[in-house]
């Protein structure tokens, strides 16, 4: 997907009907240039990939002005696919008016932060940054606000490794919880964690 430089995009779908997201990836999405993308999803997701979701050093700005459920959600559900893994080298990202998660990694998928500006905002129970495997924070400016019980600023079913960055976190509500990295219950081989590491 090319942003153009210079140009404002729009991406809006319907209150209604049983679509995935108002942009939806039937596969891998690699995101490039300086353009701004303006999506809402007003039936479940603003914007899904099936697979891996990139957006190289040279992606303009993305903004999530709204959605049901989920602001950026990637995945494919098969245990041990490498394909799945939101990563952001660069541009900028701004998620609200959300009512799931904030960038959600499903199906044993990590998040990957090598640079960029992220902010998230969310106003009822649910995490900023959300991976079914692994969060790694290597570069970039990350701001994240999440409001509600029980709610998460950054939240892994494995290990949460903050290797550099600059990484603000507010959380508001009983229970909520700035980071959580939670060990894998279901049995799995595959993950079995629980850590927070912090070297940068």
């Amino acid at each position: 997907v090319e942003l153009v430089e210079g140009t404002t995009n729009t991406l809006c779908d319907a209150a209604t009907g049983s679509q995935k997201a108002a942009f939806y990836i039937d596969g891998h999405a690699e995101f490039k240039g300086g353009g701004i993308l303006n999506v809402s999803g007003r039936t479940k997701h603003a914007i899904r990939a099936k697979e891996y979701l990139e957006l190289k050093s040279s992606t303009g700005t993305i903004n999530v002005l709204e959605a049901v459920s989920d602001g950026i959600h990637c995945g494919k559900g098969k245990v041990n696919n490498e394909h799945n893994y939101f990563l952001m080298k660069g541009g900028i990202v701004n998620i609200t008016n959300i009512g799931g998660d904030g960038i959600d990694s499903d199906d044993y998928g990590v998040v990957r932060i090598e640079g960029g500006s992220l902010s998230v905002n969310i106003k009822d129970d649910a995490s900023g940054l959300k991976a079914d495997s692994t969060v790694t924070i290597k570069d970039g400016t990350i701001n994240i606000s999440v409001k509600g019980e029980d709610s998460k600023g950054i939240r892994a079913n494995h290990t949460v490794n903050i290797m550099g960055g600059k990484t603000t976190v507010v959380v508001e509500g009983d229970g909520s919880k700035g980071i959580k990295a939670k060990k894998y219950e279901s049995g799995s081989t595959v993950l079995n964690g629980g850590f927070l590491h912090i070297s940068g």
